[in-house]
C-alpha cells in the first residue's frame, strides 16, 4: 500500500506528535508498505516578513537533515511541499492527517482512506472553534485518539466512532538501568511553548536549589541554552532518545509544569525509566499518571511542585514502583500494530 502523513512544516525541534508518527511510519515501511512523510511549507508563510522562497529553501534544508534526535528508516520518504496539492496524493491508498490543518487538506482528496490522528485538543490554535469542530464530523475521515483524555473532548464535539489507540513506549530504550541515581537530582524537558510551563519549571527548580544546595538538574529540549542560567544547570540540546533515557536514569525526579498536554510522552518515558513523577494536573497526563505513581499538583502551582519534589528528597513519599502494568498498557509495538490494523483494514 502507498501511506502518506502529512504533518505541518518541517522542524528542528523535538516534537512529540511528530515522533508518534515516524514510529508508525518506521513500523509500516518495515512491513513492507511504501511510506512518505509530506510536510506542509505552507507557500513560505512566516511571522518575521522574511520572502517565501528563502523560507522555503530553508524548511527544505530541515526536511533533509531532520529528524536528527530520531533514527527514521531510509525506505521512509521525506518530501516539503510549498503547498498541499491533491496532485501528490493521487495514486496513494491511505492518508493520515496529523493536525487539524492538515485534516483539511486530507478531507478533500479522494483515496480510498483517510485518517485523522488526534494528538492534541487544538483549541485556540489556528483555527476557529468553528473550524475544529467541523474536522472531527468529516464524514470520510476516520479518528483516532491518543488518549481517553482526548477521547471523551472530542466525543462532545462529534457523534461518530473514535479509535483509541494510546501512544506507546519503546522498552529497549526508556527502561530503567537499575543504575545509582543521586538523591538530589532532578531533570525536565524545556520548551518554548507558553503551554508547557518552562518558566514555572525553571522557578521550582530556583526554590529547590536554594532548599537542597546539592541540587543537580539536567535539562533537555531544542532551544539555545538560555546564557542566564548559572552553571550548575546541565543542559543537552537536541537529544536523542538513548540520550533523554540516559538523563532520566540519571535523576530522581522528573518534573513536568505544562499547563494543557494532549498526553504528555515524556512523563510517561520517565516513568518506565525509573524516575518520580511530579507533575501538574494538566489533561493528558492522566492516561497514566495517578496518585498512585505520580505527585499531581495544580497548573502553575510553584510551592505545591517544590513540596512534592521535596517529599521525594526526603523520603516521605515515593510513588513508582513497578511498571509492568504500564508496559502492557502503553507498549510501541501494540500501538503501531493496531495502528496498522486500522491502515490496512
Amino acid at each position: 500500500m502507498k501511506i502518506g502523513f502529512v504533518l505541518p512544516m518541517p522542524t528542528t525541534k523535538i516534537v512529540g506528535g511528530y515522533k508518534v508518527v515516524y514510529e508508525c511510519a518506521n513500523y509500516l515501511a518495515q512491513k513492507g508498505h511504501d511510506v512518505t512523510i509530506f510536510y506542509n511549507s505552507d507557500k513560505g508563510r512566516n511571522s518575521k516578513s522574511l520572502p517565501p522562497f528563502i523560507v522555503y529553501s530553508l524548511r527544505q534544508l530541515i526536511c533533509l537533515k531532520e529528524p536528527s534526535w530520531f533514527r527514521l528508516l531510509p525506505e521512509v520518504k521525506k518530501v516539503n511541499l510549498y503547498s498541499l496539492d491533491k496532485k501528490y496524493f493521487k495514486d496513494y491508498d491511505v492518508v493520515v492527517a496529523t493536525a487539524a490543518e492538515t485534516a483539511i487538506f486530507v478531507n478533500e482528496l479522494s483515496v480510498k482512506k483517510k485518517i485523522y490522528l488526534i494528538q492534541d485538543f487544538e483549541k485556540d490554535w489556528q483555527l476557529s472553534e468553528e473550524q475544529l469542530f467541523k474536522t472531527y464530523n468529516y464524514p470520510d475521515m476516520t479518528l483516532v485518539v491518543v488518549s481517553k483524555w482526548l477521547l471523551k473532548k472530542i466525543s462532545e464535539h462529534t457523534n461518530k466512532e473514535i479509535h483509541y489507540i494510546p501512544n506507546g513506549i519503546n522498552e529497549r530504550v526508556f527502561r530503567d538501568y537499575k543504575q545509582p541515581r543521586k538523591k538530589y537530582s532532578i531533570a525536565m524537558l524545556y520548551h518554548l511553548d507558553q503551554r508547557k510551563g518552562a518558566e514555572v519549571g525553571l522557578n521550582v527548580i530556583f526554590k529547590l536549589k536554594q532548599k537542597y544546595p546539592k541540587l543537580e538538574v539536567n535539562l533537555f529540549g531544542t532551544p539555545k541554552r538560555d546564557a542566564s542560567w548559572p552553571s550548575w544547570i546541565k543542559y543537552t540540546r537536541f537529544a536523542k532518545p538513548e540520550q533523554v533515557a540516559q538523563i532520566m536514569n540519571s535523576s530522581s525526579v522528573f518534573l513536568c509544569t505544562s499547563r494543557f498536554e494532549g498526553f504528555g510522552l515524556t512523563g510517561l518515558e520517565s516513568l518506565f525509566c525509573g524516575c518520580e513523577f511530579v507533575t501538574t494536573d494538566c489533561g493528558g497526563v492522566r492516561e497514566y499518571a495517578s496518585e498512585d505513581n505520580s505527585i499531581i499538583c495544580e497548573v502553575d502551582d510553584v510551592n505545591g511542585l517544590v513540596q512534592g519534589v521535596s517529599k521525594i528528597f526526603e523520603n516521605l513519599e515515593q510513588k513508582n514502583g513497578s511498571t509492568k502494568e504500564l508496559a502492557i498498557a502503553f507498549s510501541r509495538a501494540s500501538a503501531n500494530k493496531k495502528f496498522a490494523q486500522l491502515v490496512e483494514s
